[in-house]
């Protein structure tokens, strides 16, 4: 996970000094919300999510590219590594290109690349950048010591996916869309508005959305305790209650 307080600040980020990340900016991302849009999605595609979409069982049998990461099926056909170079380079300053030989990015400046060993933690900070949620659970194969492991993995994988079908059935949808969450700050802080919030990181831009929600909250969770409350209210929450954590 990046640095909280240099997202905060929203400067570009140097990640391990392999590339250097460069938060997008409300005005970059509505500047071209489809290639925003696009470039996230192509980074947290999931494995069988890949297979589907370019229907790969028709293509390859299943057995030869069980024990591969998504990484190395996208980058396994032109047309897909390219999207996948599109969508980096949403995100990173350097200028990157693609090491047919090695199947692998250079980054353009530096001697080290985007590969498979560290593209899910590159695009795991991508996300965690733009406030994304990102489960990398399908990367390589896991290799088990005994049948016993396998079937215990195995059992609990049924039972997370069993969970998330609970929680999806149970949880209401927010449908609130980022254009309604910029008019809605611009409306209730004095101190943005339609003219200057254009160059807040997105990261920016939800801790003040979130933290503007909340201190709404707060204020009307105080003005009920100052009418009915009989327990003594707790005045460090309009400053601890928020998680950065969640976005």
């Amino acid at each position: 996970m990046l640095d909280t307080k240099k997202l905060l600040l929203g400067c570009d980020i140097c990640y391990k000094n392999i590339c250097t990340l460069h938060p997008p900016t409300l005005r970059t991302i509505f500047s071209d919300y489809d290639l925003f849009v696009k470039s996230i999605t192509m980074l947290i595609l999931k494995k069988q999510q890949f297979v589907d979409m370019i229907k790969l069982n028709e293509i390859i049998n299943p057995k030869e590219y069980e024990n591969m990461s998504v990484y190395q099926l996208i980058v396994m056909f032109s047309q897909t590594r390219e999207m996948l170079q599109e969508a980096l380079s949403f995100f990173v300053v350097e200028k990157i290109t693609f090491d047919e030989q090695n199947l692998r990015f250079r980054i353009e400046g530096s001697s080290q690349y985007i590969d498979d060993n560290n593209f899910s933690k590159i695009v795991s900070s991508i996300c965690n950048m733009c406030c994304v949620f990102y489960d990398n659970e399908d990367t390589k194969a896991l290799k088990f010591t005994s049948k016993k492991a396998q079937e215990v993995y195995e059992k609990c994988q049924r039972g997370r996916q069993q969970a998330k079908k609970f929680v999806s059935k149970s949880t209401k949808k927010d449908e609130t869309s980022l254009e309604q969450m910029v008019s809605f700050l611009s409306a209730n802080r004095g101190s943005y508005n339609l003219i200057n919030i254009w160059d807040l990181t997105l990261y920016q831009f939800y801790s003040e959305f979130y933290w503007t929600r909340y201190n709404k909250e707060f204020e009307s969770s105080q003005h009920r305790w100052e009418v009915w409350g009989d327990k003594e209210f707790d005045f460090t929450l309009a400053y601890k209650g928020f998680d950065f954590s969640k976005i």
